[in-house]
């Protein structure tokens, strides 16, 4: 029994602590581009990946998402994309950008976009969430995004939210800072964390 409880709260740490739902096509807002943070804390510029994980095709044309940033913070600043990207979004908060060039994905990830979220205060959480936009390409998917394939620009896959939300997005966000992060691990002792169980 004690055994069975120990693989159960390193499941559990696990997956707080990475916040990755490992299916195909994810996507998410990281403080790196290997998509392992999603969490932080800081104050003034902070830069931010949107990334995608689990990426089905060798490269991709483009994507379409809506980021809402929630919290005292101004966002998403300096947006920069893969070669010959643009912006064809006119509605607050929306990304419909297509690349000039497929970018590649390098063992299922690629970056859609860099940029900067400016925190004006560290004592209140700063969350991003993500929602498909007004027109979304693929209506019936409850994905938050989509994504063009590089190869086959006729080719539209659903991006899910690499959070707990996998469908719709919106509840759980994408990103957060100053608040909500999981409890860094090296804080207990591996003998601490066992005498849970005696």
């Amino acid at each position: 029994m004690k055994k069975l409880a120990l693989v159960m709260v390193f499941a559990l740490i696990a997956g707080s602590a990475f916040a990755q739902n490992w299916r195909a096509n994810n996507v998410g807002v990281y403080l790196d581009e290997g998509a392992v943070s999603n969490c932080g804390f800081g104050m003034g510029a902070v830069d931010c990946y949107l990334v995608g994980t689990g990426i089905e095709t060798a490269t991709v044309g483009g994507f379409e998402i809506k980021l809402t940033v929630v919290g005292p913070a101004f966002g998403p600043l300096n947006p920069v994309f893969p070669e010959g990207g643009i912006n064809l979004a006119t509605k607050p908060g929306e990304w419909i950008v297509g690349f000039g060039t497929p970018s590649p994905v390098t063992n299922g990830m690629t970056t859609f976009m860099a940029f900067q979220l400016l925190i004006t205060d560290n004592s209140t959480p700063t969350e991003i969430y993500g929602d498909h936009i007004y027109f979304p390409s693929l209506p019936n998917s409850g994905a938050p995004g989509a994504y063009l394939d590089g190869a086959d620009y006729d080719i539209i896959l659903p991006l899910y939210s690499a959070t707990g939300d996998v469908v719709g997005g919106g509840s759980v966000p994408l990103f957060t800072m100053n608040g909500g992060c999981g409890v860094d691990a090296q804080d207990a002792t591996w003998g601490e964390v066992k005498s849970l169980f005696r």
